[in-house]
């Protein structure tokens, strides 16, 4: 992360205009302040509208009040002021030397954390990266008023990219650009001058907002050079991808593109990700195509291992992990770490139920199954080892002879196949475990070369016991238990049968950060409400509980909420399952948890399948699939002490304790055996979530 302070007037200009305007007359110590602020309006203010819009706010900041700011609110005609953070109308001005003040407003909402002398903009704990508009300026005091005009413009080397034709929820959508970063402001105040200091992040995906026919996205421009620039939108299901040469980027402008349908564009439709059981003794599944390939056949994609991208050029040089003025690695290679982590794993950030194999998984692979060199594949002139079941030969994969890149050049492709395993080399300290097969001897081993290297990934799910049969739905795994539900074999955010995953505040699709009402999405409190009184202030999944101090009923008691107790009342946009593993994916029911639990054997275990996991394995007692299981790991978020156990969010609010609480199904060990029951929890809590589909 790159911090860069930008200082709209240095520190001696500031002082220089602070004399030049001197107060009137100082206010006298606790007489309340009246403040006048007016904002400025039109095309130079706003960008990309040309007025304010009900609910704007604007934050400003005088400087030498550390923990105090004014909160304006356009109301449709004007702006209404609130002190959130201490009591501002209460402050003497006149102890002020220098009257300046910073303005900021954001385009989405934000929290404001005034915690010591800096003031960070934030979503929960994370920093809001997005577009902003900024006026810091001086402020005049005359008696008990403050007076002070603010004219709020782009920030220094902010360029925006407006897209049309994105009708889909923001959220979405992400967007990049290799020469262009992401930024994210904060206010800092010391007792000579404020400063807003705009902290660029690189490698990082630009956040937009909606506007009335698509959207805006937002970055710093850190050269002024002609550049190749490459834009790419990943959507649902598609990704896009805009080229523009030698263009210059000039701060403060606005860029249109093309509509998503103009033919400028170059779409890719996503390639699902399926995978095969050969029948192994680990369980393991092994994709049917290389990481980037959309056919058996194709070489797919090439990658440095550790890194999550293609590139143009492998060199030492080059490498993700190699400081060349050190002439060192900078991890893995001799700091201990033997295996690859999920952060530098390319399957995972491709697929997040995918991973890399290890050494083991290949060597499993080589020992239990039939390996045939084939010269032609299915008439695709490609070399390669067809893969098949020892007990069932149509269930086979092909690993294509793709070869390797060395620098820029594509070595032995045809005839061999470098194929990348998850493990550091034990004998050479700069090496990584490869399978490698060569068309000279028909081989196939596990050997080693030089992570810089481009080689090939072949994708694996699971890796722990199995159930029968199973089939796949967009790359995941699932067991039918005797009812035609598809559960899921793996929680969501997981890999393997036996970890947790992520947590997930109900109704939340992202993992939880925030812990209390106050960080929950579907929450929106008011200035000076207590995070326990939150539940009143709930924005969606309402229903008529009697609770008439809350926001869903009017000032007369009549409930004016949209009465919608599970995801589907909104077509799933706010199911995690649905959301982070597309297709048909959803959280279950509560009817769904309660079929499970009146048709399968609960039994907990301490140890699931040698991976000291504990949890429950539930195992089908209905005719024909005493066969299915699944195992539900006792996984606690830290932050969720109520219930020693496994906590498993259903899609159902609790209709008979209150619109803030969701029903959950529970499980615990105790004296009498695998205890499981459906009970209610507060929405914002951190429970996990087993996917189904119909």
């Amino acid at each position: 992360m790159k911090k860069v302070l930008f200082y709209l007037c240095l520190a001696a200009g500031l002082v220089s205009c602070a004399k030049e305007m001197a107060p009137v007359e100082d206010a006298p110590a606790g007489v309340p302040v009246t403040f006048n602020v007016t904002v400025s309006n039109g095309p130079g203010t706003k960008a990309a509208k040309t007025d304010w819009a009900t609910g704007d706010v604007i934050y400003v900041f005088f400087q030498g009040f550390d923990s105090k700011y004014l909160k304006l609110t356009y109301n449709g005609s004007g702006w209404d002021e609130s002190c959130p953070a201490g009591d501002l109308l209460d402050t003497d001005f006149a102890g002020v030397s220098d009257y300046f003040l910073a303005a900021v407003h954001f385009p989405v909402p934000v929290e404001v954390n005034t915690s010591g002398a800096t003031v960070l903009f934030q979503e929960g704990t994370e920093p809001v990266m997005s577009y902003y508009l900024e006026s810091m300026q001086a402020y005049m005091v005359n008696g008990a008023t403050v007076t002070a005009t603010l004219s709020l413009a782009k920030p220094t080397d902010v360029v925006l990219f407006h897209i049309p034709g994105i009708q889909d929820d923001l959220s979405d959508y992400t967007f990049c650009c290799e020469q262009v970063f992401a930024l994210t402001c904060e206010v800092s105040k010391s007792e000579a001058i404020i400063l807003k200091d705009y902290i660029i992040l690189p490698d990082c995906e630009l956040p937009g907002f909606a506007d009335a026919d698509g959207a805006i996205f937002a970055a710093a421009v850190c050269t002024a050079d002609p550049e190749d620039y490459v834009f790419t939108l990943k959507g649902p299901g598609k990704t896009y991808t805009l080229t523009r040469k030698a263009k210059v980027l000039e701060p403060g402008k606005m860029y249109e593109f093309p509509p998503l349908d103009d033919p400028e564009w170059d779409v890719e439709e996503d390639v699902v990700m399926q995978f095969v059981d050969l029948d192994l003794p680990s369980g393991t599944f092994w994709a049917t195509t290389n990481l980037g390939a959309s056919a058996p056949h194709e070489s797919g994609d090439y990658f440095a291992w550790g890194e999550l991208g293609p590139k143009d050029t492998y060199t030492l040089d080059n490498y993700r992990f190699w400081d060349a003025s050190s002439t060192s690695y900078t991890k893995y290679f001799g700091d201990g770490l033997t295996i690859l982590q999920a952060e530098d794993d390319a399957a995972q950030a491709y697929n997040g139920g995918a991973f890399i194999p290890t050494e083991e998984q290949y060597q499993e692979l080589i020992d239990n199954c039939v390996w045939d060199w084939v010269s032609d594949y299915e008439g695709t002139g490609v070399s390669g080892y067809v893969v098949s079941s020892k007990t069932d030969p149509a269930k086979q994969i092909f690993l294509p002879a793709a070869g390797a890149m060395n620098g820029s050049i594509l070595d032995r492709n045809n005839e061999r196949g470098y194929y990348w395993t998850a493990n550091v080399s034990k004998q050479y300290s700069d090496a990584v475990r490869i399978l490698y097969t060569d068309v000279v001897s028909f081989s196939k081993q596990v050997g080693q070369v030089n992570p810089h290297l481009g080689c090939t990934i072949r994708p694996v799910l699971g890796g722990g016991s199995s159930p029968d049969e199973p089939g796949f739905i967009n790359g995941y795994p699932y067991v039918d238990m005797g009812n035609g539900l598809k559960w899921a074999t793996m929680n969501l955010g997981s890999y393997d049968p036996s970890e947790g995953g992520d947590f997930f505040a109900w109704g939340e699709t992202e993992p939880s950060v925030g812990y209390g009402w106050s960080s929950y999405k579907w929450a929106s409190i008011p200035d000076g409400v207590v995070d326990s009184e939150g539940w009143k202030y709930l924005t969606r999944y309402t229903y008529d509980d009697g609770n008439t101090s809350a926001c869903w009923y009017d000032v007369d008691g009549n409930y004016t909420g949209e009465n919608d107790l599970d995801f589907s009342s909104h077509d799933y946009e706010d199911d995690a399952a649905r959301q982070v593993w597309g297709a048909t994916w959803r959280t279950p029911t509560t009817s769904d948890w309660y079929w499970l639990i009146d048709n399968c054997t609960w039994t907990w275990v301490d140890n699931y399948e040698g991976t000291s996991a504990s949890g429950v394995l539930v195992t089908s007692n209905v005719e024909g699939f005493t066969d299915s299981k699944i195992f539900l790991p006792a996984v606690q978020h830290t932050l969720n002490t109520t219930f020693a156990g496994g906590d498993y969010w259903t899609s159902d609010i609790n209709d008979s304790w209150g619109s803030s609480a969701g029903l959950y199904l529970h499980i615990a060990n105790t004296e009498f055996g695998a205890d499981k029951r459906i009970m209610s929890m507060d929405r914002y809590e951190h429970l996990l979530i087993r996917p189904v589909s119909d």
